[in-house]
């Protein structure tokens, strides 16, 4: 599972964007290509919607914890954001408890007893 938090495209925010300009095409074409499971958090914004059609979008809001922002106050105002995923988490299996694996990948019999090993 990979997590990405890339500038968001359109701010001045990050002080990235003032040293280097960050590659959105390059980092489309290689999140792409990456086999494993993947969220990217971002605004939703008309970028978002073009480049990640067809990929799970969830909207999310939330309030800002972060005082200030280019100097301006942002601490409890609401923030508007998504994240795209490259999966359907309502498919994803989740770890129960009951399995343990081996280094091998073989599952390994094991009693569990209140949740622990």
């Amino acid at each position: 599972m990979f997590y990405f938090d890339p500038p968001y495209l359109n701010t001045t925010k990050y002080n990235i964007q003032k040293e280097n300009e960050f590659n959105y095409e390059k980092f489309i074409e290689k999140i792409k290509q990456i086999k494993g499971k993947w969220i990217l958090s971002h605004y939703r914004d008309e970028w978002l919607e073009e480049n990640f059609k067809g990929f799970k979008i969830i909207d999310l809001k939330h309030y800002c914890s972060i005082q200030k922002t280019n100097g301006e106050e942002r601490k409890g105002k609401e923030v508007k954001e998504c994240i795209v995923l490259n999966y359907n988490p309502e498919e994803v299996e989740l770890w129960d408890g009951k399995q343990k694996y081996s280094r091998t990948g073989k599952r390994v019999k094991q009693e569990v007893k209140d949740g622990l090993f």
